[in-house]
Parts: C-alpha cells; sequence; structure tokens
C-alpha cells in the first residue's frame, strides 16, 4: 500500500514537472506571471528551483521585498537608528531588494535627541530602498493633539532621514501628522506616490498648508477612507485652492470615500463642491477616483475632458 502511495506521489510530480516544461517552452507561465504583485511572484518562487528560475524572467517586475518588525530593544527612534547602523541593514538591501516593509512604527516613542549633525553623518541610511510600507491595523484610536503631533514629527523626521530614495510609500492606517509627512516628502526629492489611506489626517491649519509646497513633485496621492480635521479658522475651499496651486505634477488623485470632521463632532463625506473645486484648480489632473455623482462627473467632463473619472 505504501509503495502504490510512493509510486502515485511520483507520477504526480513528473506529471506536474512536465506540465510545467511545457508552459515554460510556450511562455505560457511567464505571460501568467505578468499579472501577479512583486509579492505574489516572491510566494510563487519559493515553490521550487523552476518557479524561481521562471520568476526571474527579464520580462517580470523583479523588485524582491524585505521586513523589519519593530519590537523589543527599539523603542525610540534613536534605538532604531542605532539597530539599523549595528546590523547594516544598509547593506542587506542591495540588488533587486528595493521593497521594505516595516512594521509596528507607531511603537516609537516622539524621543529624538540627540539627533543632530554629528548623529546624522554617522547613520547609514537604506538608500537602496525605493518603497516603503509603514500602514497598520486600522485602528478608530486618535491620540491625544500634543503625542500626536511630537509621535508625527519623530517618526516623519526618522523616515526622511533613513530612507532618502524614496519613490513611493505607503501609510494607511499611519497616525502620522501632515507635518510628519511633509518631511518624508521634503527629504525624499524623488517621492512621486503617496498612500495614506484609512488614517486620520490631522490638523489641517493655515500653517499646516505652508507644508505642502513639500508635495509639489508628488504624482499620485490615494486619500481613500480617510478623515481629515480642519482646524476651525481654517477656510476649507482655499485649502483645494492651495494644494492645487502648490502642486505641478498631480496626475493620479483617489478621494473616494475621504471624509472631514463637522464642528458639530461627526464625520461627513467631502463635499461635491470641494472635489469640484480641486479638479478645476489642478491642470495637471489625468484620474480622479472619488464619489463625485454622476451629474457633477458629466460636468467636470465638459470643461475636463482630458480626465478619466473613476467610482
Amino acid at each position: 500500500m505504501a509503495a502504490d502511495t510512493d509510486r502515485a506521489a511520483n507520477d504526480w510530480v513528473k506529471e506536474d514537472i512536465s506540465c510545467l516544461t511545457i508552459l515554460r517552452e510556450h511562455d505560457c507561465l511567464v505571460n501568467a506571471l505578468q499579472f501577479l504583485s512583486p509579492e505574489e511572484l516572491n510566494t510563487f518562487a519559493l515553490t521550487s528551483k523552476g518557479c524561481h528560475h521562471e520568476r526571474c524572467h527579464n520580462s517580470l517586475d523583479q523588485t524582491r521585498s524585505g521586513t523589519i518588525v519593530l519590537g523589543q530593544g527599539a523603542s525610540d527612534t534613536i534605538e532604531f537608528i542605532e539597530k539599523v547602523n549595528e546590523n547594516k541593514w544598509a547593506d542587506k538591501f542591495q540588488g533587486n531588494l528595493t521593497h521594505l516593509r516595516l512594521k509596528h512604527l507607531p511603537h516609537l516613542s516622539a524621543k529624538i535627541e540627540p539627533i543632530n549633525e554629528v548623529f546624522i553623518q554617522n547613520m547609514s541610511p537604506m538608500k537602496q530602498v525605493q518603497s516603503l510600507d509603514c500602514s497598520i491595523m486600522e485602528s478608530s484610536r486618535m491620540l491625544e493633539y500634543a503625542e500626536n503631533l511630537e509621535k508625527g514629527l519623530a517618526q516623519g523626521l526618522i523616515l526622511s532621514l533613513l530612507f532618502p530614495n524614496l519613490q513611493q510609500i505607503t501609510l494607511n492606517s499611519l497616525p502620522l501628522t501632515v507635518l510628519g509627512i511633509s518631511l518624508i516628502a521634503e527629504g525624499n526629492k524623488s517621492l512621486r506616490v503617496i498612500r495614506w489611506e484609512k488614517s486620520i489626517i490631522w490638523p489641517i491649519s493655515d500653517q499646516a498648508t505652508s507644508y505642502m509646497r513639500a508635495f509639489q513633485n508628488i504624482t499620485e496621492l490615494y486619500l481613500d477612507g480617510s478623515r481629515m480635521i480642519f482646524c476651525w479658522d481654517l477656510d476649507v475651499d482655499r485649502l483645494w485652492r492651495f494644494l492645487a496651486e502648490s502642486n505641478n505634477s498631480l496626475k493620479k488623485v483617489s478621494l473616494k470615500g475621504t471624509q472631514v470632521f463637522r464642528e458639530d463632532g461627526q464625520f461627513s463625506l467631502l463635499t461635491q463642491e470641494s472635489m469640484m473645486m480641486f479638479v478645476r484648480a489642478t491642470p495637471t489632473l489625468r484620474w480622479f477616483r472619488s464619489h463625485l455623482t454622476q451629474k457633477n462627473i458629466t460636468t467636470l467632463k465638459k470643461v475636463r475632458p482630458d480626465i478619466e473619472f473613476v467610482h
């Protein structure tokens, strides 16, 4: 019975290898793999040597990814930088290893002393990392105002110093502040894509609008499902005009389900008027996803036929 089972298993493996060979000879497998994300491709490559070989085909995205989990031994930004230097993580991210998943970033305290010129000169920035994902599980918890500002500053500063060559960053559900995001954008002139979805975006004030000049090179901005908290003295319409005027590169923007905090203490969807004002004021825009009504999309298409509107 055991011999029959082994024989059947061997026959199945041979048949599987034969099918893989046929698919490879006709490029069917590579063509199918092109529909997978880099993460899915890397998982596929772990299946066998043959799969690993196919994953290395030059027509496929060769991005490789690594993960750093913050926990014991790194309770603040200073200790995190020391760990990066001590473990020589910058040297380990070479070649196609350009994507990093950084877990538990909010666990770091707001401590940033003694970050000074000498400290920065002794750092080992991870220059090879071009794509960074710091997303966390969605949470409805809001930090105290002071704690939020301090952590937002510290985390934004550390990311801008450690990853100077980012092209895209994902910060979904991360409780950073507008100042923190601006520090990241200002420290990465090559940054083009920001994903800050399902997050609490605050404080948005007259002072905060000046930080948005750091976003002038951003081409794609995704804020789906995020909640924006405006200070009461801010002219909301002026914010949208300022964002459009201070950016000459925005091509893709997604505001589907984005909400604003009202004076009565409740959140409500961005108004149709605000989104239409933003579209009209952004001449570089070519793709816009939102909760605009079909009627308003039809109206905008008359003046902006070059934009693809997506629900």
